[in-house]
């Protein structure tokens, strides 16, 4: 939720100020990159409570699939969705093979909060997938 806080301010950065604007979106930015590491450091934590004593290592490939990977494709992927769909030209996209023909549209704030959200429906099933564990370890008992 504190992620999603700071996206969601990002987006209201004012355009018309740019000394506002770089005020605005540093101190929203802050807020969400905050909540960023929060999720992070209880992903880390929760998925190192279940990672057997013995497979520490093995484990850690599909740790990098699913944060590091998976994010990486589907993440810049949506983001040039909304620029195209949004179609925000720059002036002057120059020779650099690596100069983008969109302007980041304000938009991708507001998905990417909504995205972040869809986190607090998956907490309660990682809570009752905790609940439903600890009662098959009480019954092997």
């Amino acid at each position: 939720a504190v992620m999603a806080a700071g996206l969601f301010g990002m987006y209201f950065a004012p355009p018309a100020s740019r000394g506002a604007a770089i005020a605005v979106f540093g101190i929203f930015g802050f807020v969400m990159i905050c909540g960023y590491i929060f999720v992070s450091a209880l992903c880390g934590s929760t998925m190192r409570d279940y990672t057997p004593e013995g497979a520490v290592g093995k484990l850690q490939g599909v740790r990098m699939v699913f944060s590091v990977l998976i994010p990486m494709l589907a993440g810049p992927a949506i983001g040039n969705a909304i620029n195209k769909a949004r179609g925000i030209r720059l002036e002057d996209a120059g020779a650099d093979i690596m100069t983008t023909e969109y302007i980041p549209a304000p938009e991708i704030f507001i998905v990417a909060g909504g995205v972040a959200l869809l986190m607090l429906a998956i907490v309660p099933l990682i809570g009752m997938a905790k609940r439903k564990v600890k009662a098959d370890e009480g019954k092997d008992v």
